[in-house]
């Protein structure tokens, strides 16, 4: 039987039971790139719609896209807020 460290994990683990060779942690690494990659594409498709409901509600006017976008960005931006102060 393996060791454990103060930590309660066997050797050459982390907390989260991930092994430090080189290779893992690669894979590991690339899996977290991807990750926050799709968060980016993810917020940037939320605001678009928010934005086009937004110019939706304001009448459709001709002109001034960026108007509705920093709008729906300052919204997000407060819902991601509220959710870390709720803890979602």
């Amino acid at each position: 039987m393996a060791t454990t460290l103060s930590t309660g994990c066997p050797p050459n683990r982390n907390s989260r039971g991930i092994t430090g060779d080189a290779s893992n942690m690669k894979v590991v690494a690339e899996r977290f790139i991807m990750t926050s990659a799709h968060r980016v594409v993810l917020l940037r498709e939320l605001t678009r719609r928010v934005a086009y409901q937004l110019w939706v509600e304001r009448g459709r006017p001709f002109g001034s896209p960026e108007v509705d976008w920093f709008h729906a960005e300052v919204l997000l931006d407060q819902l991601g807020s509220i959710w870390v102060l709720e803890g979602f």
